[in-house]
């Protein structure tokens, strides 16, 4: 659990909420702050969760996080410009939140005393071929970076997929077996890591807990064939190939052959250590943790009981 004053960014997006919801389930000795940009999503949290302080506001506007940030414990960094398609039309606007975003943040919680700021990062990052994915790589160098700034300690968790979250496929294969439609899939040997949303909040917390400067959290996650979680709704529904979108990977990456260099496996996780620190890796040469090669694929029924946590 998290104590103190916590001050989550983007914390109207499903892991904000998601977070909110088990604190107050679970008792947290925990005040949270919701930063997020959206007035529609911070009104539907401040009605769900009327102890809650929400804050309208724009990770680029670092004089307003100057403002906010003071007499917080804690943040968690979860805003970002998601959906790669979006991110891809919009190259500006992802640099700005993406990377001038982080950059803030770090900026204005090293400057307000903030003992920890956990970011939270994607699979997409490593060896990306996506502006999503570039943009979120540079933001982690940069909280790897900012442990040099002041006092504030700067972790990280890197995930892939979240069953249930509002931009994973899930929901749309749901929304199309309503409308009774073809389920549509980019390609039909994509394999993705997932998780469920607790398991996201669990690696969170787990970031949280750790005293290196700069370490990243990463999950043994299990994976599967996209089309498995589409068989998995509904198994006679056809399925629809209609083409890979640009830059998509078949398959993803948890951990890079480059920086197993410097990951320690710690049995059910991983620990990704900054490039310049002095550490023995116990990985083989060249490994990587790919999605079509993970330490367990989920079968139907494990997908559906993933999924059904979230519904």
């Amino acid at each position: 659990m998290l104590e103190g004053k916590v001050l989550i960014t983007g914390g109207t997006g499903s892991l904000g909420k998601a977070i909110l919801a088990r604190a107050e389930r679970e008792s947290w000795p925990a005040e949270f702050t919701v930063f997020a940009r959206n007035e529609t999503k911070i009104s539907q949290v401040r009605s769900t969760f009327p102890n809650v302080r929400c804050e309208i506001g724009d990770v680029r506007d670092l004089d307003w996080l100057r403002a906010v940030l003071p007499g917080h414990d804690v943040v968690i960094h979860a805003a970002a410009i998601k959906v790669v398609p979006i991110a891809e039309a919009n190259a500006r606007e992802t640099v700005l939140t993406n990377i001038v975003g982080t950059m803030n943040v770090a900026q204005a919680s090293v400057e307000s005393g903030v003992n920890k700021v956990i970011g939270v990062l994607t699979d997409k990052e490593v060896h990306s071929s996506t502006l999503y994915g570039n943009s979120k790589a540079v933001a982690g160098a940069l909280l790897r970076e900012a442990n040099s700034w002041g006092n504030t300690l700067f972790t990280m968790a890197r995930y892939g997929n979240v069953l249930g979250s509002a931009n994973s496929i899930y929901p749309l294969f749901k929304r199309q077996a309503r409308e009774n439609k073809p389920f549509t899939i980019t390609d039909t040997r994509c394999t993705r890591f997932w998780l469920s949303m607790n398991q996201a909040i669990d690696l969170v917390l787990l970031a949280a807990q750790q005293t290196h400067p700069g370490v990243t959290v990463v999950p043994k996650a299990p994976s599967s064939y996209v089309t498995d979680l589409a068989k998995a709704i509904d198994p006679d529904r056809e399925i629809v190939d209609i083409g890979i979108r640009a830059g998509e990977k078949i398959h993803e990456l948890l951990i890079g052959n480059v920086e197993s260099r410097y990951t320690v496996d710690f049995g059910d996780y991983f620990l990704v250590y900054p490039p310049q620190t002095s550490v023995e890796s116990n990985l083989p040469f060249q490994y990587e943790y790919s999605s079509d090669n993970p330490v367990k694929w989920l079968t139907s029924e494990e997908l559906l009981s993933l999924a059904e946590i979230e519904d």
